[in-house]
């Protein structure tokens, strides 16, 4: 073989893979809408609309920007807290069962057992509340030009308050599954 048919090798096999590249199919994703984007759609032309009365194109910019901010910061945080919660529900059922096999050998489970059942509805309700906040869209209020800066103040507050609601809720969950791990280690 020499080395010109080498390189026409090659050179085919290079061609024959960018074919196949271009020729195979491509998979994309499903476009159905489902109703609650459907909502959010209309929701988001509706903030268009009132977008568009404001004269200054400063103004305007910052308000969408501000307004798409708000929304990534929360979903970002209740994803985050998703996880937590799920982490949380993992170790409390790997308690629940290190509980139960305590208990088979004869140990005194009472106090981890209400301290488990306590911990599961504390994680009920904070999952409870970050489904709430996932939930939740903030809308800027538009009065007037000369308003629209208080309005997106007290909107943005209002967004922070209810993320440290959820906060809060979630970091009980924390400390009640925190509690029945250090009573497990206890009644070893």
């Amino acid at each position: 073989m020499t080395l010109t048919s080498v390189k026409k090798s090659v050179v085919a096999f290079i061609f024959g893979s960018f074919l196949l590249v271009l020729v195979s199919p491509v998979f994309a994703k499903d476009v159905t809408r489902s109703a609650s984007s459907g909502a959010k759609l209309e929701t988001r032309m509706e903030f268009k609309a009132k977008l568009d009365t404001i004269k200054d194109e400063r103004k305007r910019t910052i308000a969408s920007n501000l307004t798409e901010k708000m929304a990534l910061v929360n979903k970002r945080r209740t994803d985050f807290w998703n996880n937590v919660l799920t982490k949380l529900t993992q170790i409390l059922a790997r308690a629940k069962t290190k509980s139960a096999e305590l208990k088979a050998s004869g140990k005194d489970t009472i106090v981890v057992d209400t301290a488990i059942a306590s911990a599961d509805t504390t994680i009920k309700n904070a999952q409870t509340a970050v489904d709430n906040q996932a939930a939740k869209t903030y809308p800027l209020s538009f009065g007037s030009e000369s308003t629209l800066k208080a309005n997106i103040g007290k909107t943005i507050s209002g967004e922070q308050a209810d993320l440290q609601a959820v906060k809060k809720s979630v970091d009980e969950a924390h400390k009640a599954v925190s509690d029945v791990v250090k009573l497990l280690k206890q009644v070893k």
